[in-house]
Parts: C-alpha cells; structure tokens; sequence
C-alpha cells in the first residue's frame, strides 16, 4: 500500500501525534536535550521536527486524486501549513515560557524554516512549487546561520515574546 493512499484524516492525525511529540520536548528540561544535541545541533532539530510536522499537514491538505502531488508554498495550502507551524511555533515557546524554558523568536524562526524546507522543495507535480533547489539551500544556510546565532547567545530581538510573557504575567500581581 502506498503511503498516498492513505486517507487524509490518517495524516491529520499523525500531525496532531507530531504535535504531542514536540509539545512532550517542550516539556523536557533543558539539560534532558543538551547532551544528545550539543551546539547549535540542538537549535536545528527546530527544523527537521517542524519539516516533519509540515509534510503531515501538507498530506492531510493535499488533493487525493492527485496522489502525492504536495502544494507549494504560493498555494493555498502552503500557506495555511505555514501558518500552522508558525502558530504552534509560538505556542510552543509559550509553553516552554511556563515550564521554566527559554522563549526564543529564533526558535520560531527555525520552525517556520523547516515548514519553508518543505513546502520550497522542487518536487515534481505539486502545484506552486520552485523549480530549483536554490530556495531550499537558502532556507538551509539561513537556519543554519540562525541556529548559530541563538546557540552562542540571545541577540535582542530572539527575547521580545519572552518579554512579552513576563510583563503579562508580571501585570497580573
């Protein structure tokens, strides 16, 4: 059985279970993640889980009569994934906000890419899609790069939900 035959509400259904799983690391304690992801390795996995969690979503979206033909990012449902992963994005880094974690901008940013990954590839009969691998390496170098820049510190703008956060919380004493 090919994996596109399986039914739509299958693959929402493995993206709610992908969310969990993201929700579950959130959860974590830092250190819990830090030895197996040293450096900015640990930053990057922002991306391949929320790649993941986009191609569910985008096989959950797609057209079934058109197999495993996935839309672009110009599509309607690119962009909604987009905007789903975003969205989980900052309410996962609320969450870690109330779990005592750090609440990165960056990290967001990283989920946004790894949806980006996804919905740029080149692949052959999916609508609205680039026809080179040159966004996707893009995409690549600038995760890559922000990944590096949140791993050797916080610039300024990776702690405005953060400070958000706190001034709500702080306002309700």
């Amino acid at each position: 059985m090919s994996l596109a035959l399986l039914p739509r509400p299958v693959w929402a259904l493995l993206a709610l279970l992908e969310m969990g799983f993201i929700f579950h690391l959130s959860s974590l304690p830092p250190e819990a993640l830090a030895d197996r992801a040293p450096g900015p390795t640990g930053n990057l996995m922002h991306v391949v889980v929320n790649a993941v969690l986009a191609f569910l979503l985008l096989m959950a979206l797609r057209e079934e009569r058109k197999g495993l033909a996935l839309p672009g990012l110009a599509s309607r449902a690119g962009g909604l994934v987009l905007a789903v992963v975003v969205a989980h994005g900052v309410f996962d880094e609320t969450h870690q906000f109330f779990t005592g974690r750090t609440c990165s901008v960056l990290d967001i940013l990283l989920d946004a890419a790894g949806a980006l990954l996804v919905l740029l590839a080149p692949l052959r009969g999916g609508a609205h899609r680039p026809r080179s691998w040159r966004p996707c390496l893009v995409t690549i170098i600038l995760a890559v790069g922000l990944a590096t820049a949140a791993w050797m510190g916080r610039p300024w703008p990776d702690r405005v939900l953060e400070e958000f956060l706190q001034s709500l919380v702080g306002s309700g004493e």
